[in-house]
């Protein structure tokens, strides 16, 4: 009896395919239209300690792209660290504060 085949599918996921890499949409794609993802890359890149909080909940909201995460982890933290730069780059330098 083949069981795994069976269990291989368990909810209907919203995505078309999300897994295949060489299809068109890369998974760093699908990451950079992740609502609210440049801020949850400026979390990280000021506190790295809450990356394993963003991973889950990335992994959440898309498991496809949770098992990408876990075998491209390097990929993922380059993409963490590129320079966040959409959408405000005069506001942040105008308040300053808290130099110490």
């Amino acid at each position: 009896a083949d069981v795994a085949a069976a269990s291989a599918s368990s909810a209907p996921s919203p995505a078309p395919s999300a897994a295949p890499t060489s299809g068109g949409s890369s998974p760093l794609d699908m990451l950079r239209s992740v609502p609210g993802i440049d801020q949850l890359r400026r979390q990280v890149q000021s506190d790295p300690s809450v990356l394993p909080q963003v991973l889950a909940m990335l992994t959440r909201q898309s498991p496809a792209l949770g098992q990408w995460l876990a075998t491209h982890r390097e990929e993922f933290i380059n993409f963490i660290n590129e320079p966040v730069g959409e959408g405000g780059d005069g506001a942040d330098g105008a308040g300053g504060g808290g130099g110490g």
